[in-house]
């Protein structure tokens, strides 16, 4: 058996230290503190020990994890993976992980699709560049195809943004011979994640196109 021997409220009075024989052992919310019914000079068995340390290891953790979601918006992998760095157990993962979802804090399709608007705003990314990303951060191969088929819903839709893409690098290409042109237009498509036929369509149909010159 263990006696809790202090509780040490912190300054901003959102944690409170628990020691146990003297020794530190873990944190607690106060209102955690309340809901165990945990006071000075009380004696516990091993088994509530476990419970206690297990409970300050979920709060401690879930905040972290709502900390880094405060942010940006992150998939459910990316939370496991910053949670698994940190050392923190499966069991209290799993539990964290699910807690949050519960509360609409974690969502991977808002997530995916946040995600996926933005790097097409911002960097003209096309679908094979997206799912790649996507999937890299553990999105599903559902989902990863629910987003681009809303984001780019036919193709005149794709070609369209592919030249947006083109229309933002029209200086790079300028000075260069017709076929250098279209050879790094093409390749800067593809880095970009549009496929063949698109690239082919984008770059041919731009009017007055310096890549045609």
């Amino acid at each position: 058996m263990s006696t809790i021997t202090r509780l040490v409220y912190s300054k901003s009075g959102n944690s409170v230290r628990i020691y146990i024989d003297d020794k530190y052992a873990f944190s607690l919310s106060p209102n955690e503190v309340v809901r165990q019914k945990i006071d000075k000079d009380q004696v516990i068995s091993p088994s509530k020990l476990k419970q206690l340390k297990h409970s300050g290891d979920y709060e401690k953790n879930y905040l972290k994890a709502l900390n880094l979601i405060s942010y940006r918006p992150r998939s459910a992998q990316e939370i496991k993976q910053y949670l698994h760095r940190n050392s923190v157990s499966p069991i209290v993962i799993s539990q964290i992980i699910s807690t949050l979802k519960k509360q609409n804090y974690l969502n991977d399709s808002d997530f995916a699709l946040a995600y996926a608007k933005t790097k097409v705003k911002l960097k003209n990314y096309g679908p094979y560049r997206l799912q790649s990303e996507l999937s890299a951060k553990g999105i599903s191969d559902s989902l990863i195809s629910q987003t681009i088929n809303t984001l780019f819903a036919n193709q005149d839709t794709l070609i369209s943004q592919a030249r947006l893409a083109l229309n933002k690098k029209t200086k790079a290409f300028y000075s260069l011979p017709a076929f250098e042109s279209k050879r790094k237009a093409s390749q800067y498509l593809y880095r970009l994640g549009y496929d063949l036929d698109t690239i082919n369509r984008a770059i041919s149909s731009i009017d007055e196109n310096p890549l045609k010159r």
